[in-house]
């Protein structure tokens, strides 16, 4: 499931709170072909944790600071939403597969 928002002038970096809900689980992917299905349009990709203690943007986050310091228009962008399990190595393979098919993350 691709989610669009509107984001209009955000700061700081928005929270997604509501996300959570319609997020595809990150571990019940069954390939890399499956992942790549479902990142390839998005222009942001949210990592939600799985038990609740917040959120990370692995790709898209420079988008959203330029959006939010309104050095872009704003827009809506395609958004995958994923459940990680935060403290694993589930966010190393996150961060991995998003190299994969975007060429770089931005996990900080």
């Amino acid at each position: 499931m691709i989610v669009c928002y509107k984001i209009e002038h955000l700061s700081p970096i928005p929270t997604f709170p509501s996300v959570a809900t319609q997020c595809y689980d990150y571990s019940a992917l069954s390939s890399m072909a499956e992942f790549k299905m479902l990142a390839d349009p998005a222009q942001v990709i949210i990592a939600v944790d799985k038990n609740g203690r917040g959120q990370g943007i692995p790709y898209g986050r420079e988008m959203i600071r330029a959006i939010a310091h309104e050095v872009v228009p704003p827009q809506s962008l395609p958004v995958l939403a994923l459940a990680v399990e935060f403290g694993t190595d589930e966010v190393q393979d996150l961060c991995t597969d998003v190299e994969t098919v975007k060429g770089f993350h931005e996990w900080d």
